[in-house]
Parts: C-alpha cells; structure tokens; sequence
C-alpha cells in the first residue's frame, strides 16, 4: 500500500485513499465532503468482513513522521498464477493469497476537506 501511496506523498499530497469495494470510494467522498478526518472516513469505510491489519504511524523516513498509514483486509483464500519467462523457459508460479487488502490510507489522520482547501487557497495566492 505504501508503493500506491508514496508517489502522491512526495508530489505534496497531505493524504491518500484506496478503496476497491463497490461504492467504496462514493461513501468516502460523503463523508469527506462532510469534513470528516481522513482517518474517520478509513474506519466508518470498513466493512464488516473486513480486519484492520494495521492503522498506526508509518516508519518510512520518506514520509512525515506524523502521517498514518492504515491497511484493512477481508479473507480471500484464492490461487494467483503468475508467470515468468527468462531466457524462453517459461515457469509458471501459484501463489496462495489469505487475505485481499482492499481499503487503506496514507497521510495525516486528522486532514479533513477543510484542511484541504486551506492550503490549495495558500497555494493560489502565491
């Protein structure tokens, strides 16, 4: 989830959202627009068959100490098939998947929209 993130950390982004359930992002924006926190919206977007696999400070030096980084799972036990060809041998890998980790955020947990459009109106006045 951090690989998904970062590159909107680093362009200046204060946060991020993943959430690849139906409707998943539609209800985030419903909340976010109603000037819940980052991560409110993350916990009231978490299903009931989901788990909280982690939701707490990231320790990546990349990113500001302050930001979040929270990850939600739900079961899965499927088989992924992934293929390798080296040299025209092609080996063909199964991969056993527990969980599908399917809502998650980055940034800081107390951004809200308002915090938001705070700094895009600092960023256009200058």
């Amino acid at each position: 989830m951090l690989g998904s993130g970062l590159p909107f950390i680093k362009a200046g982004a204060a946060g991020y959202y993943a959430n690849n359930y139906d409707k998943g992002t539609y209800n985030f924006l419903q909340n976010w627009f109603s000037n819940t926190t980052l991560n409110d919206c993350y916990i009231s977007s978490i299903y009931p068959w989901c788990s909280i696999r982690e939701n707490g400070f990231q320790k990546n030096p990349q990113i500001n100490a302050n930001y979040h980084i929270a990850v939600s799972s739900s079961p899965d036990e499927s088989y992924n098939t992934i293929s390798t060809t080296r040299n025209g041998k092609t080996t063909i890998k199964k991969i056993y998947r527990k969980f599908s980790y399917d809502i998650a955020y980055l940034g800081d947990p107390q951004l809200t929209f308002d915090k938001t459009l705070v700094k895009v109106v600092k960023y256009a006045k200058n």
